[in-house]
């Protein structure tokens, strides 16, 4: 699903989700002007190199996420591990996105990205 708005400035969001992701872009789009919302869980690196976002969103209903932070453990913490252990593709995806990333923390998706650079 693509949406246009008429939000100021050249901000692109792309969105990975499951069924819910309908309901939020709508509230989205009254920052983003350009928002693509794909109805998948899995990152698709070709997706990201088409549509050229600056910002990234991934969303789960909880019952669809394999791994879910526990007590003390941060949504960092779980990216992390998921980048250590990710294929190259995806690894260089996310390591070009985090290049334009604003450290210390990315509002899209809240996570320490010096933290995440740091496990690339």
């Amino acid at each position: 699903m693509r949406l246009t708005s008429r939000a100021p400035g050249t901000k692109r969001l792309l969105i990975f989700a499951d069924s819910f992701a309908g309901q939020i872009a709508s509230l989205f789009s009254l920052v983003f002007p350009d928002i693509l919302v794909l109805h998948t869980l899995s990152f698709d690196a070709d997706q990201v190199d088409r549509f050229k976002p600056t910002h990234v969103l991934f969303e789960a209903a909880e019952r669809f996420l394999r791994h879910l932070p526990t007590e003390g453990e941060s949504t960092s913490d779980v990216l992390v591990e998921k980048l250590q252990t990710g294929d190259e593709r995806t690894t260089s995806a996310v390591s070009e996105w985090l290049a334009e990333a604003q450290p210390p923390l990315d509002p899209a998706l809240l996570v320490d990205v010096d933290r995440l650079r740091a496990a690339l």
